[in-house]
């Protein structure tokens, strides 16, 4: 006998009842955005996010999210903005509602130093560089993953020698650029000396020193060598002059005639300066003297550069509506301030959430 009509409209609406609280608790899930600007990648470390352009992922309300930037080659990770802002690579998102992060890549840029010697100069297509006898433009940068070719132009009377590395042999040296790069450049003498040429250094305040030996200067600013050697010649120089043109750290002379090279009076080298990344998620502020002052309400004021050893007090201030959860990266804990030493380069996240009411 089946049951009565009321009890199984009774039962079905109770059914309708559970799929609707279902379909709710569902869609009461807050939605993480991710969008990306350039050519990079944004994943999450439960792999729930993982894009190149735009991707999201539903999370329980209060979860914490890690999400990290990776370039692509020839670019780099530049800031976020949205639900996290700062320049470290890292950003831990409290999803207490729907957010959305954006993430923005810059194509980066290479420079390419050089030190020319002898008879000769060099320049760069693109347009950038002539060094030597001509110029003294010896350095330029250019956008990471350029095509550049160095070509060589003799002087009346001379010839092109030789590279450095990554360059090979002939006058004209091609890179494709994923890096910074110091070359040494050397042009020789159609008519050599047969004689042993004499090397002479002016020091101008540096200490000089060449391979192979004969040159340590001071107090040896003057050496003899069998003509047409290779000697390269190094110091802590900021510019060449004389025989060597530019701004490379070393010089390398095909020494076939006599003559002489100086420095250009370098200062001495300044001290390292350490930068310090912090990205912020949620109601909150980062701030430390040097600059920082990171958080939603501020124009990405979230890396500052300290010299090496120095000491920053880092402070995380919450929003009116928010608390402060933890620390990631170089900090850890949940203590609102944070101490560090910079011997490094180093990236901090800080966490916040909105207050329950």
């Amino acid at each position: 006998m089946g049951r009565p009509l009321f009890l199984r409209l009774i039962m079905a609406a109770l059914a309708l009842g559970a799929l609707t609280s279902a379909a709710g608790a569902s869609v009461a899930k807050p939605r993480l955005g991710v969008s990306v600007d350039g050519d990079g990648r944004v994943a999450s470390r439960d792999g729930r996010i993982d894009c190149g352009r735009r991707c999201s992922a539903r999370y329980r309300s209060g979860a914490v999210v890690s999400l990290g930037a990776t370039p692509e080659s020839f670019f780099a990770f530049d800031h976020w903005s949205g639900g996290c802002v700062g320049t470290s690579s890292r950003c831990f998102v409290s999803v207490d509602g729907a957010k959305t992060v954006r993430a923005a890549f810059v194509r980066r840029t290479t420079k390419v130093a050089l030190t020319v010697s002898g008879p000769g100069t060099v320049r760069s297509d693109p347009a950038g560089i002539v060094c030597g006898k001509a110029g003294e433009q010896c350095s330029a940068e250019f956008p990471a993953g350029t095509s550049v070719t160095l070509s060589t132009t003799p002087e009346s009377g001379g010839l092109f020698g030789r590279w450095s590395d990554p360059c090979g042999v002939g006058a004209q040296c091609s890179l494709v650029l994923d890096r910074d790069i110091e070359l040494l450049a050397a042009f020789a003498h159609e008519d050599p000396d047969p004689d042993a040429p004499l090397l002479t250094v002016v020091p101008d305040g540096s200490h000089v020193t060449s391979d192979p030996p004969g040159i340590d200067c001071p107090p040896t600013c003057q050496a003899e060598f069998p003509s047409g050697t290779v000697v390269t010649i190094q110091g802590d120089i900021t510019k060449w002059n004389g025989l060597c043109v530019g701004v490379a750290r070393e010089c390398a002379i095909i020494l076939d005639n006599s003559d002489g090279t100086g420095t250009g009076g370098p200062p001495p080298p300044p001290a390292r300066s350490l930068g310090l990344n912090v990205s912020v998620a949620g109601p909150g502020l980062v701030s430390a003297g040097g600059g920082i002052r990171c958080g939603r309400t501020t124009l990405f004021d979230c890396e500052a550069l300290y010299q090496q050893g120095a000491t920053v007090t880092l402070k995380a201030t919450p929003g009116r509506r928010g608390n402060f959860v933890f620390w990631g990266g170089f900090c850890t804990g949940k203590k609102k301030t944070c101490t560090l030493r910079l011997t490094a380069p180093k990236t901090v996240q800080a966490v916040f959430r909105r207050r329950h009411r």
